[in-house]
């Protein structure tokens, strides 16, 4: 009977996951965009719904629940206007990043707008019964449970007859197979995608409401579910409605058999969205579901940035080891705690530096910089707390142990295209943070790990100067790496694979390049945070809390030049220090970097770099820097 009473609870939860992925099938099956936001929406249609019924008294649930209804497909079709309007002929990745942003800057907003409002009380905002419903045997099963799932399915199978059977279905369904022979049709298509998004945020909002009852409500208490809905809109290839419904019920329904499971089995509970994601993307389900011609209608350009290449400066080696040096001078006239700062700016720099290599050079986009940079943590602690290794030996064998992981991740990678390899790297963000960094023998159980700094660098300054050294000559070494045939190949691999190919340049070796030396950098990065923290968890290393934070800052100061990981590390962590003593500084940088992600890609894909670049071309009659094309014979050196 329990095992009974187990599986009517996971079809409710289900019910949830399947809401929140009909949503994202039905933008995703209309405009091509994959939006890692949904849950965020869901977040803040639930706040607004709780001030409704704590502030308003009288107001009814069911009234409150039908007003937040309405201002999630408000809030959707705004988005859809001012957000994702910029953006509508780039291609699936930005707007992947644009969703990224998106994200951080409906989390953020919702913490700043909703900072004193406490944990809502349970039962009187639920508008179906928690402690009543039917009986089954000694088990009793909610109301609640009971009508997630009515509405769940009811909500999956109108929007499936609604593609099917009616004339705005069909409009959808021509605008994603071919949107030019749409338009000429006469199919309006800011109305069809205006009609999508509003459907789309009113289900995510409908799906926040009625999962508050179950839960404490935080600005980050929804963001779990976002995996799970990308899970269970995957099992239907991100097009099939009824697919999802069922991947979201059966995801919820095993979720929920865990938990009374015998050990081991009851700790797979925690992987099994992210696992059942990297299975699915691999088998590449996405075929049984999309035909050809819709799926190259849906991929467009795949380029990480839209629009047309710019030079953007690399910066000579010498330039770097010069302002290593003046930079080291500077040091001595911080105090103790801005120097503390600085050395932090300049750890976050070389993490953007990972990025820089990896997404703006190879075109591969990764979530993981802060998987590998806990990584190289774990095992500074591992390597300098507990076998006692020098700290100048630490370093380079947290780099270079991140290289051989890198290249599991690389080479599974491989296999696909560039929105899928986004959603895989999240999804192994998630699966490493959930079995590796809970081990003792690599992360202390997720307790605080001490790294204690060697005595002849223990003050903040030495230690500062000790950072400076090392992130100056990784840049001046990267800016050298840039200008040789490896580093041209690199950035050629990515900006056509096919006349790579042709001048001899093997793309698969230069992105298991880019992802190796990306995560060198990541894992050097993380060893030095630790030396620099002295006291930290893996907490520190979550993906919600460093690697979008590190993707953001790349992104805003030029994800394709070193110069651009410097302003942008620059930029974020100035930022966390002016907010600091507002007790919000994670809701205020997640705002402000999701922002400038917004922007960024919208009018600047370079970035602050870039645009520094072209006001320095308009206003002086200069030779441009590096270009990032190169003679096809001299490429075919870099096999």
């Amino acid at each position: 009977m329990i095992w009974l009473q187990y599986a009517v609870f996971g079809l409710g939860v289900g019910a949830i996951f399947a809401l929140l992925a009909v949503g994202i099938v039905l933008v995703y099956r209309a405009t091509g965009m994959l939006n890692f936001a949904h849950a965020s929406i869901a977040t803040a249609a639930a706040y607004v719904n709780f001030t409704l019924l704590e502030r308003v008294q009288w107001m009814p649930v069911g009234l409150a629940l039908a007003i937040t209804v309405v201002f999630g497909a408000l809030l959707g079709i705004a988005i859809r206007k001012f957000v994702f309007g910029p953006i509508a002929g780039t291609s699936q990745v930005v707007k992947l990043i644009v969703s990224f942003g998106l994200a951080g800057v409906l989390q953020g907003a919702v913490g700043l707008i909703w900072s004193r409002i406490g944990t809502p009380t349970l039962p009187g905002h639920s508008l179906f019964s928690m402690t009543s419903g039917i009986k089954i045997g000694a088990a009793t099963i909610p109301s609640q449970r009971i009508a997630l799932l009515v509405i769940g399915a009811a909500v999956a199978l109108g929007l499936t007859l609604l593609l099917k059977r009616t004339e705005f279905g069909m409009c959808v369904r021509a605008l994603a197979q071919n949107p030019l022979a749409a338009r000429l049709a006469g199919v309006d298509e800011r109305r069809v995608h205006s009609a999508v998004w509003a459907i789309a945020g009113a289900t995510a909002a409908l799906a926040g409401v009625l999962i508050i009852p179950f839960g404490v409500l935080t600005p980050l208490s929804l963001s779990g579910f976002q995996i799970k809905s990308l899970a269970a809109a995957l099992v239907g290839g991100f097009a099939s409605l009824p697919a999802a419904l069922a991947g979201g019920l059966g995801l919820g329904v095993v979720q929920e058999m865990l938990v009374g499971a015998p050990a081991p089995l009851n700790g797979l509970r925690s992987v099994l969205a992210t696992g059942l994601v990297i299975v699915l993307l691999f088998a590449r389900i996405e075929r049984r579901f999309v035909s050809e011609q819709e799926a190259r209608a849906l991929e467009g350009d795949e380029r990480t940035l839209a629009g047309k290449w710019k030079p953007v400066p690399l910066g000579s080696p010498r330039a770097w080891l010069a302002g290593t040096v003046i930079l080291a001078l500077v040091f001595f006239g911080l105090s103790g705690f801005w120097a503390f700062v600085a050395g932090r700016t300049l750890i976050y720099a070389l993490l953007g530096l990972s990025l820089v290599v990896l997404t703006g050079w190879s075109g591969q986009v990764s979530l993981m910089p802060g998987t590998f940079a806990g990584i190289g943590a774990a095992l500074a602690w591992i390597l300098g707390t507990k076998l006692g290794f020098p700290m100048p030996l630490v370093l380079p064998l947290a780099a270079l142990a991140t290289i051989p992981i890198a290249g599991i991740v690389g080479v599974a990678a491989l296999r696909l295209r560039p929105l899928y390899l986004a959603v895989a790297t999240v999804a192994f963000a998630g699966l490493f943070e959930e079995t590796l960094f809970v081990q003792h023998w690599f992360a202390n159980s997720g307790n605080a790990m001490s790294v204690p700094r060697p005595k002849w660098i223990a003050g903040d300054h030495v230690f500062g100067l000790v950072v400076v050294l090392i992130v100056g000559a990784t840049f001046a070494a990267t800016a050298a790496f840039g200008r040789t045939r490896t580093g041209r190949a690199l950035r050629m691999a990515r900006d056509n694979e096919r006349a790579a190919a042709s001048a001899g340049v093997n793309p698969t070796k230069y992105r298991l390049i880019g992802f190796a030396l990306s995560a060198a950098y990541a894992g050097l990065a993380g060893a030095l945070l630790a030396y620099l923290l002295g006291t930290f968890s893996m907490a520190t290393f979550g993906f919600l809390v460093l690697s979008l934070t590190v993707f953001g800052l790349a992104t805003v100061g030029g994800i394709r030049t070193p110069i651009g990981a410097l302003v942008g590390a620059f930029i974020v962590v100035y930022l966390s220090e002016v907010f600091r003593a507002s007790a919000s500084v994670q809701d205020w940088v997640f705002t402000g970097t999701g922002a400038a992600i917004i922007a960024v890609m919208a009018y600047s894909p370079d970035g602050i770099a870039g645009m520094l670049a072209r006001f320095k071309r308009h206003s002086r009659a200069v030779e441009p820097p590096v270009v990032e094309t190169f003679e096809l014979a001299e490429a075919s050196g870099g096999r």
